[in-house]
């Protein structure tokens, strides 16, 4: 199961590098065309706000599999180590149950998706959207590998910062 963790992960970082790669091109691209020969392509706009909003959907569950996502420290202080495991395993359940959500109201604003198309390249604007659903398996999932990991395995910020100091 670990393997099947671990490449969801790898596959999912390669999109989000790919996108970022799409998403540098593209803007640059019409940066380029509309300074220099003063002419923006019509899908320049479409395909960087489709690259930017699948970077940060995607890119949400990679923190959540790694531990890098940003967290509010302060608590992790003053509390044992023991209530903050507690606490990030209820925060990790939480975005679970966030992850959830966006598959079931991603597949069915998707499917909203289907009846209009994207100005000025023309696709279903479901491609747009499918982004929602696909991204929120691939967190729900991370954080159930998140939960399948022993409570002693998971670092406490306040042990995380300590050990960087």
């Amino acid at each position: 199961m670990k393997r099947f963790f671990s490449l969801l992960y790898r596959v999912n970082e390669l999109a989000c590098r790919v996108l970022l790669v799409v998403l540098v091109l593209v803007v640059t691209f019409s940066v380029f065309g509309r300074y220099v020969l003063g002419w923006t392509p019509a899908w320049g706009v479409p395909i960087a706000s489709m690259a930017m909003i699948a970077i940060a959907f995607l890119g949400t569950s990679l923190g959540v599999y790694d531990e890098s996502h940003l967290k509010l420290t302060l608590i992790d202080l003053v509390l044992p180590t023991r209530v903050i495991r507690w606490i990030d395993r209820v925060h990790t359940v939480l975005v679970f149950g966030f992850g959830v959500l966006l598959v079931y109201y991603g597949i069915r604003l998707a499917d909203l998706g289907r009846l209009s198309r994207i100005p000025g390249i023309g696709i279903r604007t479901f491609w747009f959207y499918v982004i929602v659903p696909i991204a929120g398996f691939v967190l729900a999932v991370h954080c159930l590998e998140r939960l399948s990991r022993p409570a002693r395995t998971l670092k406490s910020t306040a042990e995380q910062s300590q050990t960087r100091l």
